[in-house]
Order: structure tokens, then C-alpha cells, then sequence
């Protein structure tokens, strides 16, 4: 179920077309969402009349997606990456790039618009695709353990982090060779940039930050006393951070 919050009051509007577990959103400014669920589908929501206007149907569970305009590209559980136009509600491509689910997908440039789909999982591998031709232009395993961290900068670059303690900047430009490699004590769960700076939350309950361009670690903060710290999020005037995690307490901080 997803749960469209009022943000005057403590209330909810349910949205329950979804059969199985919610496993991945993205939401519009333009009051439009689409969700991935493990239910073998997608759904774009009109959330101002709360309710669907439009259901595709995935091959396996989603795991998580990547909305950009009318293209939308979903992962699965099994390791395919699904292509659609939400113009005509059409799948017009499927990759089969992975052994395993995917973990996460993002849209990174190559110099110009974004025209490149990178994706990533539990085999550790990183694939790129060029939207232009709809090929396959990168494909390697580049951790030891599952990837749970992908994002671009404007920088031309990909980072990633994964659970085998290490996160990785790409060089996008120059063949998507790496341009330093960032070390945590732990697996690292989630993670943002900001800026020329990696935020990350880790196995051990600490959260990090990295400096990108040399990799060094100029921040460390334990953020969770019980387990990992699973995710967190940057306020949108880059001041504020919040965390969340095994010991079930968010935490706030002021950067």
C-alpha cells in the first residue's frame, strides 16, 4: 500500500492497487508517481484524484526503478532491466545484464543530455546502456559484494558503494575507469553526493564522508548503536541530514 501523507495534519490517503509488497517509488512535482512492486507490476498514479492511470506489467518482482519524462526503466528480482514508454505504455526493450536483482538504477550523462541508463545489483556488476542505440556499452563486475549504492554527478562520473566496504568514482568519459576508491570499516548500505562529497551510511552504524576527488575520509559519526544504518536522505537546502536504522530511531543531524 502506499500511503499519500497530508503535510498539514497526521493523515493518510491509502493507494492499494498493488497486490504485493511496495518496493520502489518516485514521485513528480507535478503530483504524478510511479511505483515498483513485487506483485509483478509498475503503476503511475495521479495522486491529485488519487488513482491509477496506468499499470504495466514486469516479467518478475521489481525491485526498483529510474523515471525520467516518458521513459521508464524498471530491475527485477532476476536480473533483467525493462524499458518502457509511458507515451504508449509499451515495454520496447529488455536487457539481460544481471545474474541476480538489481539494486539500483540511475540516468547519468556522457558529456551532453542523459543518455546513458547505468544499473546494479547483488553480483557486484555495473552496466551501462546508451539510450541512443539501446546497447550495451559497459558491462563489469566491479565489487566483491552486492552494490547498493548508484549515483551520478554533473561531473560526468558514477559512484558506487557496496556491501563489501568499499565505494568506487567513475570516470564516464574516459571509458568508465575508476578515479579513486573510498574505504569504510563496514558494508556500505546507502549513500548521497553532495557536491564533491560522498555520504554514507554503514554496516557498523556509522555514517561517513568521503571526499570524491581524493578519497579520504573526512567525517565519521555513529549514527546507529544497535546495527547498520540503512538509509538516509539530504534536506533540499543541503543543510540538514536525516539517518535510519537497525535501532529503529531516526536520526537527525545539521550539517
Amino acid at each position: 500500500m502506499l500511503c499519500l501523507w497530508d503535510k498539514r495534519a497526521v493523515r493518510c490517503d491509502n493507494l492499494a492497487q498493488h497486490t504485493g509488497s511496495v518496493s520502489c517509488l518516485q514521485v513528480s512535482k507535478d503530483d504524478v508517481a510511479v511505483s515498483g512492486s513485487y506483485d509483478k507490476s509498475l503503476i503511475v498514479w495521479d495522486l491529485h484524484r488519487l488513482r491509477p492511470v496506468m499499470g504495466l506489467q514486469a516479467t518478475a518482482p521489481v525491485t526498483t526503478l529510474a523515471w525520467n519524462n516518458s521513459l521508464l526503466v524498471s530491475g527485477e528480482r532476476d536480473g533483467k532491466v525493462l524499458f518502457y514508454d509511458l507515451n504508449t505504455g509499451k515495454n520496447f526493450n529488455t536487457l539481460f545484464c544481471h545474474t541476480s536483482s538489481i539494486h539500483k538504477l540511475c540516468f547519468s550523462v556522457d558529456g551532453g543530455d542523459f543518455n546513458l541508463v547505468t544499473s546494479c545489483g547483488r553480483d557486484g556488476k555495473l552496466t551501462v546502456t546508451d539510450l541512443r542505440d539501446n546497447e550495451c556499452v559497459f558491462s563489469q563486475q566491479v565489487h566483491r559484494g552486492a552494490v547498493n549504492v548508484l549515483s551520478s554527478s554533473l561531473s560526468n562520473t558514477l559512484i558506487t558503494g557496496s556491501a563489501d566496504g568499499t565505494a568506487v568514482v567513475w570516470d564516464v568519459v574516459m571509458g568508465f575507469r575508476p578515479r579513486c576508491t573510498m574505504k569504510a570499516n563496514g558494508g556500505i548500505f546507502c549513500g548521497e553526493v553532495l557536491g564533491n562529497l560522498f555520504v554514507c551510511g554503514c554496516a557498523d552504524g556509522n555514517l561517513l564522508v568521503f571526499d570524491m576527488d581524493t578519497g579520504e575520509a573526512l567525517f565519521g559519526f555513529g549514527a546507529d548503536n544497535v546495527g547498520g544504518v540503512n538509509c538516509l536522505g539530504i534536506s533540499q537546502n543541503n543543510r540538514k541530514l536525516v539517518t535510519g536504522g537497525d535501532s529503529g530511531t531516526a536520526l537527525l543531524l545539521n550539517f
